[in-house]
């Protein structure tokens, strides 16, 4: 017995100061998220849709500066079930 994929809320195309990969957002479906040159990235750099169907952590923000700053930036091993 199968059931269906579980959906998170969409999370938005674009970031200020940044790019985002990734499509989807049904369970399993994965985001990377970076910053352009000059700005940092606050948060977790990549987002995956969980089977509880929530996002893994909040979307990131890109701040100026803070290059070198990893206390806000918590990293963390990433193993997503296909």
């Amino acid at each position: 017995m199968s059931f269906p994929l579980l959906e998170c809320p969409q999370l938005p195309s674009i970031l200020r100061n940044g790019t985002v990969n990734g499509s989807g957002h049904v369970e399993g479906s994965l985001h990377r998220f970076s910053c352009s040159d000059g700005y940092s990235i606050v948060g977790h750099d990549v987002l995956y849709c969980n089977e509880m169907g929530q996002w893994n952590a909040s979307l990131p923000t890109c701040l100026r500066g803070n290059k070198n700053n990893n206390s806000s930036r918590r990293k963390e091993s990433l193993c997503v079930k296909m």
